[in-house]
């Protein structure tokens, strides 16, 4: 029996009061620039350690943000407990438009998996724009003795409990990505977790865990050192970065597939016309074809849009991760 914070009927009135909350229009694709300007520095607070890939695209946009807007933009990491320590260290500021918070999947399942957070991710926040998406990777230790998904699932099933599968932290989407292939595959892998997916990653080059399951940019120049295989994709279809890699799809597993994704919110009392200026240079700034050019380098995917997209998007997450966290009864750590 799944505890009470994990039972199907909490999590179904849960994703109801999401989707709700988050219905709300904060502003239009065809949003104008507004007169907002701000006033003092910005801070731009990253949930990530430095150097990650949330790291280098709120540092990437940081530079053109202070150019454009004559202020000062710091990008400040708070890493830890999952993503909680910066979410609700930001929930907590006045909302004067000084502050920011980059978000990941980690928002989402964060009110899934968490029953008494600090903080209310609907209530105390606004969505502003879905930043970039990244490609996720499933790649194994060189010495591993698999080259494809479907012979990775066979030794696991050979070795129960044997195999590990290392990613960024608890209930993210690469998190979720391993238990989707656990449950699919029938297999015992244990997951295994790790603050930053730099670290993730260095522990399965160097052989501490079987494999990783991790962003493009960070599992990439192991990937070239030899030191980890590539084996699968969680895209759709195949990335132009590693183009003979397959996706899991192609594997065998057809309703495997995901991507890292990267928004902004702001704390719910920011003036309505703030964050439709800081949606509308951002989008501005993500479609420029020097920033463009830089974060697909690092396997970053320009998204932009609008505030009332990012929050449709918020909606289809948290329904999609809570079916798989119900599924596999992932707790938070």
């Amino acid at each position: 029996m799944l505890p009470s914070s994990l039972n199907p009927r909490n999590n179904l009135i849960l994703l109801i009061f999401l989707a709700v909350l988050w219905a709300a229009p904060w502003a239009t694709t065809q949003a104008q620039s507004s007169a907002w300007q701000p006033t003092k520095p910005l801070r731009m607070v990253v949930p990530f350690p430095a150097g990650g890939t949330g790291d280098v695209l709120m540092r990437t946009v940081a530079e053109p943000l202070s150019a454009l807007w004559k202020q000062p933009v710091l990008v400040e990491n708070r890493a830890g407990a999952g993503t909680v320590i910066a979410t609700d260290h930001v929930s907590k500021q006045t909302g004067d438009g000084s502050v920011w918070l980059q978000v990941a999947g980690s928002f989402v399942s964060n009110a899934i998996v968490r029953p008494k957070l600090p903080y209310d991710p609907v209530r105390d926040f606004t969505p502003v724009v879905l930043l970039a998406n990244s490609p996720v990777v499933l790649a194994v230790n060189s010495n591993l003795g698999a080259k494809t998904v479907q012979e990775l699932i066979a030794l696991a099933r050979s070795k129960p409990g044997e195999l590990s599968i290392a990613t960024i932290g608890p209930a993210t989407t690469q998190h979720i990505l391993v238990e989707m292939l656990k449950l699919a595959g029938k297999v015992n892998i244990v997951y295994t977790s790790f603050n930053g997916g730099a670290a993730s990653v260095t522990a399965a080059a160097g052989g501490h865990v079987s494999g990783v399951i991790a962003n493009y940019s960070e599992v990439a120049p192991q990937v070239s050192a030899g030191k980890l295989r590539a084996m699968a994709v969680g895209e759709r279809s195949r990335i132009d970065l590693m183009p003979e890699v397959p996706t899991i799809a192609e594997s065998g597993y057809s309703d495997i597939y995901g991507s890292v994704w990267f928004g902004l919110v702001a704390p719910s009392a920011t003036p309505r016309e703030a964050v439709l200026a800081m949606q509308t240079e951002l989008a501005r700034i993500l479609g420029s074809a020097e920033v463009r050019r830089k974060l697909l380098a690092q396997g970053l995917y320009p998204a932009a849009g609008s505030s009332e997209e990012f929050a449709a998007h918020l909606r289809l997450e948290s329904a999609r991760f809570g079916k798989v966290i119900a599924a596999a009864g992932i707790k938070a750590e």
